[in-house]
């Protein structure tokens, strides 16, 4: 990697770690004689500091990697045990016992006055006992290597310090010395590290990163790529897969274009689109007088069925047809009460109808009319997923060819529906309500 940006990540590492040294150095020496595993000293420092488990993690790497603190790290059986086993104060230096990965524990004592004038800990001036230098032999006591660092001080410093602290802060503010990355034992150097993603969580490989990894993008996940509903890493998807028993979906953008089955619809008259929609852009509009549009004779040939659509009522006129054909027609009715909303079943020349009370006008409200002679409830209707009406008149209904018609003039009033029709949807079985409530909050029967 190019030096400057080695310098880069080390300064940023230094900003971000430097404040919670020296406070993190004192936990473990109010601990000493204590090891924690690498997990219990994360939560120690924690708890004790306030910081993040990822600036722990720093701090513990740079603590136990210098040559200047007794916050030492030890591996047994891989787990890995952080803490401060020994600390003595002298005059003008400090000692404790380091731990090696090949020596094991070793006695050091630290030059205070080089702690104090140092940048980096490779600056700083010490004996430890077995050092492969030869200056002090193994097994050496703190005496033989207070010795060693009072001769330094002869060559190399006019004062004594007064007071006595561990190297946890030099005079740069910080412990990085450099070789972190390259202590055995310690945590491990993973360069630019690529993540890619999966169907589960991966773990973030512990040890150093230069800032160069990432996870792998995909110029293909976006929404157009993802089944409506459905939420991949924040992408929510709008490609519809329609359930096997929906036959025709309208969604009136500006068009009758059917969005399942092939039935667009043939503007007749009176028929316009309104950016006042529940459902995308668009609804369609019927202007109460002239409003049509047909589906052709072979849209809607099923025994069992169910009609689902959004409703936002203009205006009440005596009689205004919502949906119509040979076996069914929905209808708005001011002639009863204060308006009904209601849904005939046709066979020929009989018929049975229900009815419900309209909601409200001038906003939208849910619609769902549904008949299967083999239910136990044959004929049902449900406003705002509520059910509102129901009957069992044992009819079998028409299935003529005969166009599907929207809308429509009645012949003995001469009206027509006034107001909004958007996502109406056309089932060839009787949905069940749970399937009705899923359609209203989602778009979808299966939620």
């Amino acid at each position: 990697m190019d030096a400057e940006n080695i310098l880069t990540n080390v300064e940023t590492k230094h900003e971000r770690v430097s404040p919670y040294i020296r406070e993190c150095a004192n936990v473990f020496h109010d601990n000493e004689g204590e090891l924690f595993t690498r997990a219990e000293a994360t939560n120690l420092l924690t708890e004790e500091v306030d910081i993040t488990e990822a600036i722990a993690g720093e701090v513990i790497a740079e603590l136990v990697s210098d040559i200047v603190d007794p916050v030492v790290q030890i591996v047994d059986q891989g787990e890995k045990y952080i803490g401060v086993i020994e600390f003595r104060e002298f005059d003008g230096a400090y000692g404790y016992i380091d731990y090696h990965d090949v020596r094991g524990d070793d006695k050091r004592v630290v030059c205070q006055q080089c702690v104090n004038e140092a940048s980096f800990d490779t600056q700083v001036a010490h004996a430890t006992a077995g050092d492969p230098s030869g200056t002090v032999a193994s097994g050496a006591d703190y005496d033989e290597l207070l010795a060693v660092v009072h001769e330094h001080y002869e060559n190399s410093h006019d004062v004594v310090p007064e007071d006595v602290e561990t190297g946890a802060t030099l005079a740069s503010g910080t412990t990085i010395g450099g070789n972190t990355a390259y202590h055995t034992g310690n945590l491990a150097d993973r360069g630019a590290v690529t993540i890619t993603p999966s169907t589960t969580n991966q773990t973030i490989p512990e040890g150093f990163h230069n800032g160069n990894g990432f996870v792998e993008g995909d110029a293909d996940l976006i929404a157009d790529n993802i089944r409506e509903g459905v939420d991949i890493f924040g992408v929510t998807g709008n490609i519809f897969v329609p359930p096997d028993s929906l036959i025709h979906r309208y969604r009136f953008e500006e068009d009758l274009t059917d969005f399942v089955g092939s039935h667009d619809g043939q503007e007749n008259s009176g028929i316009s689109f309104s950016t006042t929609s529940k459902e995308g852009n668009f609804s369609v509009e019927a202007d109460g007088v002239s409003s049509q549009a047909t589906f052709g004779s072979t849209a809607f040939n099923e025994s069992k069925f169910s009609v689902l659509c959004w409703i936002n009522i203009d205006n009440l006129t005596e009689r205004g047809t919502i949906l119509e054909d040979q076996k069914l027609t929905i209808e708005i009715n001011d002639t009863i009460g204060g308006g009904v909303i209601r849904f005939y079943v046709r066979s020929g020349s009989s018929s049975n109808v229900i009815q419900a009370d309209i909601p409200y006008t001038n906003d939208w409200f849910h619609l769902a009319c549904a008949y299967d002679k083999e239910s136990p409830v044959q004929q049902l209707m449900y406003i705002n997923g509520d059910l509102a009406a129901s009957a069992n008149p044992s009819i079998t209904p028409s299935v003529d060819d005969i166009n599907l018609q929207l809308f429509g003039v009645d012949p003995v009033e001469n009206t027509s529906f006034d107001g909004l029709l958007d996502l109406l949807d056309l089932y060839s079985r009787r949905l069940g309500s749970s399937e009705i409530i899923n359609q209203l909050n989602t778009g979808s029967i299966n939620g």
